[in-house]
């Protein structure tokens, strides 16, 4: 889709309603995803950011108990509105149930289920379909003006952009279908009606194996169905003009070509790139002295030796080599993006030991981010 390129991403941002922080794992991605909603929030919109798994000093420093899944209240002061959801598949998958039950016994023939407690959390793809869901449903209430998805920590998040076609070939599995409906022509071609079969699933499971299977299959193919009717309506608002997509990476070789790699998947599935933060970069660094003169330099350091100013000069400038080149990635990194995506914001942010605490920092950061001018 196309439209007039934001200078800032901060401006990108008054058009969203849905903003994806996406890209690999162990880049900084929750904490950029925090900072961005709650600058954004201090900028006067009802943010809520919905995260899946954030570091107990994150977790502090925007005021949750990370051992509490739910929404949370992170900040509420002045005209400032943020709110956080810790994402778990569960609570999700029972949120469905409780939906689009016919009754309440069902609802809790559903819930009680050994099958369907085990789905919720084991299923394939299980935490995807939850974020997914969770989104849309957010999204259709209307209680937020922004909403800020960090997305699961799966390979470049595709995982979650691929859910809503997962979903359709689960539903559409023709043996799934047999064992839904109950007959036992499936439950035969699956080699299930042999006595011995089943005596040892039921001395194993301590259950009518085969009864709370069916059951299970019935009844959460109801859930599946509102599962792929929400994956239809995420489809669409991931493609519409009120979602963007931050891709968050590192300056580390591997990780740029993930990058160029994701950017070309976000845009043919449709999704606008508003912007590309590289984190933990490391500071510049200026060009590495010649080692004529580290020697002698050392030579006039007092208790060094003279015989080992050269050895010594020789393992500092190998040191402070790797480190310089280390730098010098950030600034290769930003200008293969530049020089590639001429039009999106690209942030460079170096790497701050310790990460940010509390929430001035955190809006601190967001803020620098948010602001960042494309070139």
């Amino acid at each position: 889709m196309s439209e007039q390129a934001s200078t800032t991403l901060g401006e990108a941002l008054l058009r969203r309603d849905v903003l994806l922080c996406v890209g690999p794992g162990g880049v900084g991605k929750t904490t950029c995803a925090a900072a961005i909603a709650l600058a954004a929030a201090r900028a006067g919109r009802r943010v809520i950011v919905v995260t899946v798994d954030p570091s107990r000093r994150l977790g502090q420093a925007l005021g949750l108990d990370t051992r509490e899944h739910g929404r949370v209240a992170a900040v509420r002061h002045d005209d400032v509105q943020l709110s956080a959801l810790l994402l778990d598949s569960a609570t999700v998958f029972d949120e469905i149930v409780h939906r689009c039950a016919t009754s309440p016994e069902a609802e809790r023939q559903t819930l009680s289920n050994p099958f369907y407690r085990a789905a919720r959390e084991r299923l394939g793809g299980a935490l995807e379909y939850a974020a997914m869901a969770q989104l849309q449903m957010l999204h259709q209430d209307g209680n937020y003006d922004l909403i800020v998805l960090d997305t699961p920590p799966t390979a470049n998040a595709l995982y979650l952009l691929e859910a809503p076609a997962r979903l359709r070939g689960l539903i559409d599995n023709p043996a799934a279908k047999l064992l839904a409906s109950g007959s036992g022509v499936g439950q035969r071609l699956m080699g299930l009606g042999a006595g011995v079969v089943l005596k040892t699933l039921r001395a194993i499971t301590g259950s009518e194996f085969l009864s709370d299977l069916g059951n299970f299959l019935r009844d959460f193919a109801a859930v599946l169905l509102e599962f792929q009717r929400r994956g239809g309506e995420f489809e669409s608002l991931l493609s519409s003009a009120r979602t963007g997509a931050v891709l968050v990476s590192s300056t580390a070789e591997f990780a740029q070509r993930e990058a160029a790699a994701f950017l070309s998947t976000l845009k043919e599935r449709g999704l606008t790139v508003d912007g590309v933060v590289l984190n933990r970069a490391e500071p510049e660094l200026d060009e590495p002295a010649a080692l004529d003169e580290l020697v002698a330099w050392l030579r006039g350091v007092e208790g060094v030796q003279q015989a080992d100013a050269t050895e010594l000069a020789a393992a500092i400038r190998s040191m402070y080599e790797g480190a310089y080149r280390a730098a010098q990635q950030a600034s290769t990194a930003r200008e293969r993006i530049v020089t590639r995506e001429r039009v999106l914001p690209v942030c460079v942010l170096r790497r701050d030991e310790p990460p940010p605490e509390g929430l001035d920092q955190l809006t601190a950061l967001g803020q620098r981010i948010l602001s960042q001018s494309r070139d």
